[in-house]
Formats: C-alpha cells, sequence, structure tokens
C-alpha cells in the first residue's frame, strides 16, 4: 500500500506539520545473533503501521515515529524453532528554542516465551549532555 501523507492545516500563527501513515510494509533481514545470545537468523518483519508525525510552532520542533510490527523468525539452527511475534515502538524527538533536545523511546516485543522492554531518555543542552537514562530488561531467554 502506498504512503499517505497529510498536511495539517495551519491553525495558529507559526504553526506547520505533517503526517506521513505507511502499512503492511515488509522486508527482511539476517542477524548473526539475537537478544538471548548467538542466535542466527533471517527475519521477516511487516510492519502493519508506522507513523510519522512532524510539527512546528514557533521555533520548536517535534517528531513523532510509531510503529506496530509482526515479524517471523527462521534460526539458522534447525534444531531451534522458528517463532513469530510482534513488536511496538514509539520515538518522540523535539528540539525547542536555546538549544534544548530531548529524545525519548519505548519498545516493547514479547516473541515465543521471552519479553523484552527497553526505554530511553535522553537530553541535552547546546549539544552538552544533560541526562540520560536507558532501561532494558529481558526475561524468559533459554
Amino acid at each position: 500500500m502506498a504512503p499517505l501523507a497529510l498536511a495539517a492545516p495551519a491553525t495558529a500563527a507559526g504553526r506547520s506539520g505533517s503526517t506521513v501513515v505507511d502499512h503492511n510494509l515488509t522486508f527482511s533481514e539476517f542477524f548473526p545473533d539475537d537478544i538471548c545470545g548467538p542466535r542466527a537468523s533471517f527475519v521477516t518483519f511487516n510492519a502493519r503501521m508506522q507513523v510519522l508525525h512532524f510539527t512546528e510552532t514557533n521555533d520548536t520542533f517535534n517528531a513523532h515515529f510509531t510503529e506496530v510490527m509482526t515479524y517471523h523468525v527462521d534460526f539458522v539452527d534447525p534444531s531451534l524453532p522458528d517463532q513469530d511475534s510482534r513488536l511496538v515502538d514509539s520515538i518522540h524527538h523535539s528540539f525547542t528554542p536555546g538549544g534544548i533536545e530531548v529524545f525519548n523511546e519505548t519498545f516493547h516485543d514479547f516473541p515465543t516465551g521471552i519479553k523484552i522492554w527497553y526505554r530511553l531518555r535522553v537530553m541535552e543542552r547546546d549539544g552538552q549532555l544533560v541526562a540520560e537514562r536507558e532501561v532494558q530488561r529481558v526475561v524468559g531467554c533459554p
């Protein structure tokens, strides 16, 4: 399906934005390992939905990306069973007057018997790191 682009109307002076929505993008990749160790695989992803939304208001720029994917993992080792899963990823990135930049990402994936949570928050001022917090939790690896 072709991407759908929408231009947001200017509702206030100095405000603009756009949204791009994609559905059913399919692609494959090879990975030499995964979150549980050296388990090489070919993975076919189907991005059921990807949304990229930009807004700019009074010198503040925001970008938000969200995707919902399903995927199929075909492990190279024939003793490992194939697996299917679904992941959700959300990223927000903003740039404000005064050189402030904030990046947030929240991701979770629950493949067969494994649970993965990831969260990242980074804040910079004039290119200098002010705060960074990264949390990753993985349970259920064989």
